[in-house]
C-alpha cells in the first residue's frame, strides 16, 4: 500500500527547518503507524520555493536514518520543480556522505531541537 503526503495541505513552502521537522513528523507517523505501508509518496504540486534547511530536516534525516537503499524503496518524492530537484539532490548527497561516515540522528536531534529554542 502506498500513502501519499500533499505537501500543500501542511505549508505553503518548503524554506525553513521548521516546516522541515512537519513534513518530518508527518513522514515519521506513516513509518511508525503501519507495516503495511510499503511506499510514502510525498507530493510538492504547488510548493515552489525551497532551501537546503527544509531538506535537511525532512528528507535527509530519513536518508541517514533508514540508509539511502531503504530509504530509495520507502519514500518518493513527486511533483518537483527544478528548484526542489536540485535542492534536494544536494541535501540528499549530503545526507549520504553522513550516513556513510556514521552520523548519529541524536546528535542531529540534539542540534536541531536547540535550534528551534533558540528561535
Amino acid at each position: 500500500m502506498e500513502k501519499t503526503i500533499c505537501v500543500k495541505k501542511l505549508f505553503t513552502n518548503g524554506l525553513t527547518e521548521n516546516n522541515g521537522l512537519i513534513l518530518r513528523n508527518k513522514i515519521e507517523e506513516y513509518l511508525n503507524k503501519n507495516d503495511d505501508i510499503e511506499k510514502i509518496i510525498i507530493d510538492f504540486d504547488e510548493i515552489t520555493l525551497f532551501a537546503t534547511p527544509f531538506f535537511n530536516a525532512s528528507i535527509g534525516y530519513f536518508v541517514i536514518k533508514l540508509g539511502p537503499e531503504k530509504f530509495n524503496k520507502k519514500i518518493k518524492l513527486i511533483n518537483k520543480t527544478k528548484l526542489c530537484d536540485e535542492t534536494y539532490k544536494h541535501s540528499y548527497e549530503n545526507a549520504v556522505e553522513k550516513y556513510e561516515k556514521g552520523i548519529d540522528l541524536d546528535k542531529v536531534g540534539e542540534i536541531t531541537k536547540k535550534n528551534i529554542e533558540n528561535s
